[in-house]
């Protein structure tokens, strides 16, 4: 489930599964996403903001974490 839902991600990143979005301090925007891994048991918390690079949109990921 949480690999479908990170490559759901992937393929529209603003799209309805892409989370909260917020503000960061150099005011470029991130995205916030939370997952329930049941194999392990905990939340997995991904963080990642959308760049352009050489005119190519980059999904860039900041941080990807359990959380216990």
């Amino acid at each position: 489930m949480v690999a479908a839902r990170i490559q759901s991600i992937r393929d529209d990143p603003g799209g309805p599964d892409a989370g909260r979005v917020f503000v960061l301090d150099d005011a470029t925007a991130a995205r916030l996403a939370t997952f329930f891994d049941v194999v392990a048991c905990r939340d997995l918390v991904l963080v990642w903001k959308i760049d352009v690079d050489d005119n190519i949109l980059m999904l860039r990921s900041i941080r990807a974490e359990h959380v216990e």
